[in-house]
Parts: C-alpha cells; sequence; structure tokens
C-alpha cells in the first residue's frame, strides 16, 4: 500500500518491481554522466566498477560478459605462479589514431607502450606479441528481483530467489525517492531521513 497526499491506493508488487528496476537505470545513467563530463568514477559508481584478466583469442581479446564501458587497460605479464608482475597501460585509440600509431615508424608500439582499438568484436593490441590484457570496466547493474510469498492478502518476501540491487545504502534512499516519483508520490526530505535512517540500522 502506498500513500500520497493523504490518498492511498494498492500497487502489485510486479508493478512496484518493475518501477524499482527503471528507477536504478536511471540513477546508474545519472552517475554515469557525471562519469562522461569528469572522467572519474564517484564513490556511488564503486559496485559497479570490476576488473578482468583476458588471454588473446585469434587476434582479439574477449569483453567481459558484464561490461558496459571500458575504462582503463593495461598490458600485463606474469610469473610462473601465474602472479601479476608487470601492469603497462594501454592507450585507447579511435580508428584513425589506432592506423596513424599502429605504422608508425618512429613511435611503433612497444609491450611497454601498447595502443588498443575497440571493435565491436572484441578489442585488437597493437602490438601482437602483447597476449594478456586487463580490463577496467564498470558492468551492468542487476536487475534486482524479490520472490514472495501472498499469504492471505500478505506478502511475505523471500530470500531464496531474490535478488538485491547493488547500490551502497547512501545511493538507496535515492534510488525509492525515485521508485516513488514513477507512482506520481513526492516524499518530503524528512520522510527521505527517516528512510536513510531505516536503511543505516
Amino acid at each position: 500500500m502506498m500513500k500520497n497526499q493523504g490518498q492511498s491506493e494498492y500497487f502489485p508488487p510486479e508493478e512496484i518491481f518493475e518501477a524499482f528496476h527503471w528507477a536504478s537505470l536511471d540513477l546508474f545513467n545519472e552517475k554515469f554522466g557525471e562519469y562522461e563530463k569528469t572522467q572519474q568514477l564517484t564513490d556511488a559508481m564503486t559496485p559497479f566498477k570490476k576488473n578482468a584478466t583476458k588471454t588473446k583469442n585469434a587476434n582479439l581479446f574477449d569483453y567481459p560478459d558484464e561490461y558496459f564501458h571500458i575504462t582503463n587497460l593495461s598490458a600485463i605479464t606474469k610469473n610462473s605462479e601465474g602472479v601479476i608482475l608487470t601492469e603497462y597501460p594501454i592507450s585507447i585509440r579511435t580508428d584513425g589514431e589506432w592506423l596513424i600509431s599502429k605504422n608508425s615508424k618512429l613511435l611503433a608500439p612497444t609491450a611497454q607502450d601498447a595502443i588498443a582499438r575497440l571493435d565491436a568484436e572484441g578489442i585488437e593490441v597493437a602490438p601482437s606479441t602483447v597476449d594478456e590484457i586487463k580490463i577496467y570496466y564498470v558492468k551492468e547493474p542487476v536487475e534486482a528481483k524479490y520472490a514472495y510469498d501472498n499469504q492471505d492478502g500478505e506478502i511475505i518476501f523471500k530470500e531464496q530467489g531474490s535478488v538485491d540491487p547493488e547500490w551502497r545504502k547512501p545511493e538507496i534512499t535515492q534510488l525509492i525517492k525515485k521508485t516513488l516519483q514513477y507512482f506520481g508520490i513526492v516524499i518530503k526530505d524528512q520522510e527521505l531521513v527517516n528512510i536513510d535512517k531505516i536503511i543505516s540500522e
């Protein structure tokens, strides 16, 4: 049951879950937009910052399955135990820059100064001697889902089969506010403070 300005209305759980999902995407796009402006990932994006080590597949490196945006790349070397010894930053180039840099005789790419091009099929790196890279990326947010039973009209949520959102507690308050806005419900600042206190407990 949700209330707005003295009015009450019932929304099925599925509608609330869907609004919650869209609110999460809205918040993600908002925070990612800040990154595009500053090229700095804020603390709010911490749950979505990931990295993966990839070996070359044919002439390309595969993207991580859950990636949304590549932030950095590095060429790596490992010891016999598989421990990373060195990481050399790889410069990501546009298609035009890639051709110029790759074919340069004066400044040919090296393992310590490699370049990369993000292709639709994968990541191409020069020189070809680089056979293992580390990918730093922003992942897509999961879709939060909540399993529940309806017992005589009472909704009982179940942990098994549920997927919580990946946001930190400070952003959950914003997420709740955005979700309510999908139903035309506006809450006051003091109510937000009260929600924040409940989440923090």
